[in-house]
Protein backbone atom coordinates (compact mmCIF):
# COMPACT_ATOMS: atom_id res chain seq x y z
CA UNK A 1 0.00 0.00 0.00
CA UNK A 2 2.84 2.36 0.89
CA UNK A 3 4.47 1.63 -2.48
CA UNK A 4 1.26 2.40 -4.36
CA UNK A 5 0.86 5.73 -2.55
CA UNK A 6 4.48 6.60 -3.32
CA UNK A 7 3.97 5.69 -6.98
CA UNK A 8 0.83 7.84 -7.20
CA UNK A 9 2.70 10.75 -5.60
CA UNK A 10 5.59 10.42 -8.07
CA UNK A 11 3.21 10.22 -11.05
CA UNK A 12 1.40 13.29 -9.77
CA UNK A 13 4.66 15.22 -9.55
CA UNK A 14 5.65 14.21 -13.07
CA UNK A 15 2.26 15.15 -14.51
CA UNK A 16 2.45 18.59 -12.88
CA UNK A 17 5.99 19.06 -14.20
CA UNK A 18 4.98 18.10 -17.74
CA UNK A 19 2.23 20.72 -17.75
CA UNK A 20 4.62 23.25 -16.25
CA UNK A 21 7.22 22.40 -18.87
CA UNK A 22 4.71 23.05 -21.66
CA UNK A 23 3.74 26.35 -20.07
CA UNK A 24 7.39 27.24 -19.65
CA UNK A 25 8.09 26.42 -23.29
CA UNK A 26 5.26 28.70 -24.42
CA UNK A 27 6.52 31.46 -22.13
CA UNK A 28 10.04 31.15 -23.56
CA UNK A 29 8.66 31.33 -27.10
CA UNK A 30 6.58 34.43 -26.31
CA UNK A 31 9.47 36.20 -24.60
CA UNK A 32 11.80 35.30 -27.44
CA UNK A 33 9.41 36.71 -30.04
CA UNK A 34 9.11 39.92 -28.03
CA UNK A 35 12.88 40.16 -27.64
CA UNK A 36 13.37 39.83 -31.40
CA UNK A 37 11.23 42.94 -31.87
CA UNK A 38 13.03 45.18 -29.39
CA UNK A 39 15.18 48.13 -30.43
CA UNK A 40 17.84 47.12 -27.88
CA UNK A 41 20.54 45.45 -29.97
CA UNK A 42 22.03 43.53 -27.03
CA UNK A 43 18.71 41.92 -26.15
CA UNK A 44 17.94 41.29 -29.81
CA UNK A 45 21.32 39.64 -30.43
CA UNK A 46 20.86 37.35 -27.43
CA UNK A 47 17.38 36.43 -28.66
CA UNK A 48 18.69 35.71 -32.17
CA UNK A 49 21.43 33.46 -30.78
CA UNK A 50 18.97 31.64 -28.53
CA UNK A 51 16.52 31.11 -31.40
CA UNK A 52 19.27 29.50 -33.46
CA UNK A 53 20.59 27.39 -30.61
CA UNK A 54 17.09 26.12 -29.80
CA UNK A 55 16.31 25.68 -33.51
CA UNK A 56 13.00 27.48 -33.05
CA UNK A 57 11.24 27.33 -36.38
CA UNK A 58 8.41 29.40 -34.86
CA UNK A 59 10.53 32.55 -35.28
CA UNK A 60 11.87 31.96 -38.80
CA UNK A 61 9.76 34.77 -40.28
CA UNK A 62 11.01 37.25 -37.68
CA UNK A 63 14.61 36.20 -38.29
CA UNK A 64 14.08 36.61 -42.03
CA UNK A 65 12.81 40.16 -41.44
CA UNK A 66 15.89 40.95 -39.38
CA UNK A 67 18.15 39.52 -42.08
CA UNK A 68 16.41 41.52 -44.77
CA UNK A 69 15.91 44.90 -43.17
CA UNK A 70 17.63 45.45 -39.82
CA UNK A 71 19.91 48.50 -39.89
CA UNK A 72 22.57 46.71 -37.84
CA UNK A 73 24.74 44.53 -40.09
CA UNK A 74 25.94 42.43 -37.14
CA UNK A 75 22.35 41.54 -36.28
CA UNK A 76 21.70 40.62 -39.90
CA UNK A 77 24.69 38.26 -39.80
CA UNK A 78 23.49 36.75 -36.52
CA UNK A 79 20.03 36.26 -38.05
CA UNK A 80 21.60 34.46 -41.01
CA UNK A 81 23.55 32.19 -38.64
CA UNK A 82 20.38 31.43 -36.65
CA UNK A 83 18.44 30.67 -39.82
CA UNK A 84 21.25 28.38 -40.94
CA UNK A 85 21.12 26.51 -37.63
CA UNK A 86 17.33 26.12 -37.85
CA UNK A 87 17.54 24.73 -41.41
CA UNK A 88 14.05 25.83 -42.45
CA UNK A 89 13.70 26.06 -46.25
CA UNK A 90 12.34 29.61 -46.07
CA UNK A 91 15.28 30.76 -43.99
CA UNK A 92 17.81 29.05 -46.22
CA UNK A 93 16.25 30.78 -49.22
CA UNK A 94 16.51 34.14 -47.42
CA UNK A 95 20.22 33.50 -46.81
CA UNK A 96 20.74 32.83 -50.53
CA UNK A 97 18.87 36.03 -51.41
CA UNK A 98 21.02 38.06 -49.01
CA UNK A 99 24.13 36.85 -50.88
CA UNK A 100 22.96 38.87 -53.87
CA UNK A 101 20.94 41.73 -52.43
CA UNK A 102 22.33 42.85 -49.06
CA UNK A 103 24.00 46.27 -49.14
CA UNK A 104 26.89 45.24 -46.89
CA UNK A 105 29.71 43.15 -48.27
CA UNK A 106 30.35 41.48 -44.90
CA UNK A 107 26.73 40.28 -44.73
CA UNK A 108 26.87 38.97 -48.30
CA UNK A 109 30.12 37.12 -47.55
CA UNK A 110 28.80 35.63 -44.31
CA UNK A 111 25.69 34.41 -46.11
CA UNK A 112 27.78 32.98 -48.95
CA UNK A 113 29.89 31.08 -46.41
CA UNK A 114 26.79 29.78 -44.61
CA UNK A 115 25.21 28.61 -47.86
CA UNK A 116 28.08 26.19 -48.51
CA UNK A 117 28.67 24.91 -44.96
CA UNK A 118 26.96 22.16 -43.02
CA UNK A 119 25.27 22.75 -39.71
CA UNK A 120 27.50 21.79 -36.80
Amino acid sequence: MKTIISLIAVLGIFSVNSVSAADLSKLVETNLKNSLQTENSMIKSDAINLAGDLKMDEVVIQLMKILKSDKNKELRILAAIALHKIQDDRGLFAIKQAIHFDDERCVRRACAYLSVTDVT
